[in-house]
């Protein structure tokens, strides 16, 4: 119940490079199961809870006493150090989806989702352009992948990675080049 109040699956799409200082960028598919919470000993008791179900995770510190962050377009001051469990492995998260899941429906096909995606693309290129004919990215609201009403073809998918592509990179020295968009 824990995951299902304070947490959720997260799929999305990372950018990766090639090379140490090369200019050709690639984003592929991530996939984790998160919750935050600014009890840490909560956090571990879960972690060892996971762990008796062969789920592997990590615990990090999200956020800094005093820290101040904008969240849902709110400014938030932090007054206790936030921390975060991550299920962030593939045979995790399977595993998780197996054992525990989710009971929320919007959580579940999420979770069904990115175990399928990854079962089937990895963490790859190819994964991500299955998550974007999947899931459409929002900048506002609540969420920043929102499940679409109908898959785009695989076409589609391809020319909104490349707007995403660009995007990211327009605020980054590195240019989007003839080869950069060949290779997808």
């Amino acid at each position: 119940m824990f995951f299902e109040a304070e947490g959720s699956p997260i799929g999305t799409i990372v950018k990766q490079s090639r090379q140490i200082g090369s200019s050709r960028t690639t984003l592929i598919f991530a996939a984790s199961i998160s919750a935050s919470n600014n009890n840490i000993k909560l956090l571990k008791e879960i972690q060892n809870e996971l762990r008796n179900f062969g789920i592997r995770s990590s615990i990090r510190m999200k956020s800094k006493a005093g820290e101040i962050r904008i969240i849902r377009g709110r400014e938030v001051r932090f007054n206790k150090p936030c921390y975060e469990l991550a299920i962030t492995c593939k045979d995790s998260i399977t595993r998780y989806g197996e054992e525990i899941g989710f009971i929320s429906k919007r959580k579940r096909e999420k979770l069904d989702d990115i175990i399928d995606i990854l079962e089937k693309y990895g963490r790859s290129k190819e994964g991500a352009v299955e998550w974007i004919r999947r899931y459409e990215y929002r900048r506002r609201g609540r969420e920043r992948w929102i499940k679409r009403e109908s898959p785009l073809t695989y076409e589609e998918a391809i020319s909104e990675l490349m707007r995403l592509v660009r995007e990211r990179l327009k605020n980054e020295t590195v240019q989007v080049t003839a080869d950069a968009a060949d290779h997808y």
